[in-house]
């Protein structure tokens, strides 16, 4: 189970700001938990991050068609924010 120490403390290493912490760790944590290991994340202009599920891809279609300069996606394994808290990346 990820906590918001641990996933604000691994996105804060990777450089970025997280932007809501509570939502982001409850959704990875239903996701992983019915099986889902990677997950996408999107920095905004202003180096916030955010969990970048389905629903916020579809919200958010219009916006990242518009403004797609400086805005950018990655994606993460659940392993990466476990390896992080035991200090192994």
């Amino acid at each position: 189970m990820l906590t918001e120490k641990s996933f604000r403390s691994y996105i804060e290493k990777l450089g970025y700001i997280p932007a809501s912490t509570p939502m982001c760790v409850e959704k990875i944590n239903r996701l992983s938990e019915s099986g889902q290991l990677n997950f996408d994340f999107y920095v905004n202009t202003h180096n916030l991050c955010w969990f970048a599920d389905d629903i916020w891809k579809q919200h958010n279609k219009k916006l990242l068609d518009k403004y797609p300069l400086g805005q950018k996606f990655f994606t993460l394994n659940i392993r990466d924010f476990k390896l992080a808290e035991l200090n192994i990346i």
